[in-house]
């Protein structure tokens, strides 16, 4: 759809549950996870192919697309060319909960942001690509996931139930300078920011089912773009060319 929320269109068409497209970098293809795994299909919805069991897809800058599939020892993060083949171990670590602790890396593609549990509570990590350096960026008892990068790699957007319901919140890459965006008694969850950082994208349930929301990067001017009686949830924005 469009950023205004016009323009809804249909891309995969399937009999599945197709959830948590991204965008490749150069706007050609489309990578998502069903239950049968990580499929990946051209901007229009043509090409439609599997590449891999696992889940949590996500493009990785430079690299081709990272995904998690269990282990016996925690979560293992792989990456892959966007046909599927090249598949090599990235690092291993504890993912919270499939997508809510889905890696997401920063412009460059040099560190990852993600949820896990660890020390008996949900929080924000992040590392680096090849598993070094490891850092706790959020400290609450609350539940802290789904974080995701700001273009300019500065901020990091992420949700916490800490009040009661699940909000999100923005901080500085390190875990400082802690920012509350929303504040509603409905869940929202899964922040995107838009291309230029002026933008978030994320989902609500506010009007009793979950939808597709914008606000500005500030969390003001917040707008509801999807209306549907099924769930609308987990949006991308599209690079810009």
């Amino acid at each position: 759809m469009n950023a205004d929320g016009s323009g809804q269109t249909n891309l995969s068409r399937s009999d599945s549950n197709d959830l948590w497209p991204a965008w490749s970098p150069n706007n050609k293809q489309i990578v998502f996870n069903t239950s049968e795994g990580v499929f990946v299909m051209n901007a229009d919805g043509s090409e439609r192919k599997r590449l891999a069991e696992g889940s949590s897809a996500a493009w990785l800058p430079l690299r081709g697309i990272a995904f998690v599939f269990p282990g016996d020892k925690g979560s293992v993060m792989y990456v892959m060319n966007s046909d599927g083949s090249g598949q090599s171990v990235l690092w291993k670590q504890e993912i919270y909960n499939g997508q809510s602790g889905s890696p997401k890396w920063n412009r460059d593609g040099t560190r990852a942001v993600f949820g896990t549990y660890r020390n008996g509570n949900v929080d924000v990590y992040s590392l680096n690509t090849d598993g070094s350096d490891l850092k706790r960026l959020t400290f609450h008892a609350g539940l802290d996931l789904e974080p995701a990068w700001s273009p300019d790699g500065k901020r990091i957007a992420f949700v916490s139930d800490r009040d009661g319901s699940g909000d999100i919140f923005v901080m500085n890459a390190d875990g400082t300078n802690l920012i509350r965006l929303t504040d509603d008694p409905a869940d929202d969850h899964a922040p995107i920011w838009s291309a230029d950082g002026k933008k978030i994208i994320f989902t609500s349930n506010r009007a009793g089912n979950d939808e597709i929301y914008v606000m500005d990067a500030d969390g003001k001017n917040q707008k509801n773009l999807t209306n549907n009686a099924a769930d609308d949830s987990y949006a991308d924005w599209q690079p810009v060319p």
